[in-house]
């Protein structure tokens, strides 16, 4: 399921995701984590190996895009060419 990636929160810019960690009640850890993932997805087109990279398991991973489900945004940023500065997240796509 898509979700499980990208998370069911709706699509922002970068910055509006990093202002959202910064301004929640995380730890600072968890909030470090949470905006390396960002920046990580935010630069590379492919998230392949991203977990490794991150040194993340499966489960820490879920762990946090929990965390970004709760802050309301997907932790994959939208390019700053983009029409519009959030789309709406899976969890709103009507599929018919």
């Amino acid at each position: 399921m898509i979700s499980g990636m990208t998370g069911t929160g709706t699509f922002h810019t970068y910055n509006y995701i990093m202002n959202q960690i910064y301004d929640s009640s995380y730890t600072q850890h968890t909030k470090d984590k949470m905006m390396l993932i960002a920046d990580y997805l935010s630069r590379h087109k492919s998230c392949k190996n991203m977990l490794d990279r991150l040194e993340l398991t499966r489960q820490d991973w879920n762990g946090y895009l929990k965390k970004f489900n709760k802050l309301g945004c997907s932790p994959v940023p939208i390019p700053r060419t983009y029409e519009f500065s959030c789309y709406p997240g899976v969890s709103d796509w009507c599929i018919m």
